[in-house]
């Protein structure tokens, strides 16, 4: 079964990563929607909803 939020907020890249309290965090840029509007999730946030992160960090660092 696919959950709505999958479909509805597809990640077009992970552009940065940070350290916030000891757990590392990446700046998420979600397709359909401004750069400016990335928002911060947590690396066990993504991990559980299936997403490699430093992966996708490693494809955008190369596009830029």
């Amino acid at each position: 079964a696919t959950n709505e939020t999958e479909s509805k907020y597809e990640i077009k890249h992970i552009i940065k990563k940070k350290k916030l309290n000891g757990e590392t965090h990446y700046l998420v840029w979600f397709k359909n929607e401004l750069k400016k509007n990335a928002i911060w999730l947590s690396e066990t946030n993504l991990v559980e909803d299936g997403i490699d992160p430093q992966k996708m960090l490693k494809v955008y660092l190369k596009k830029v």
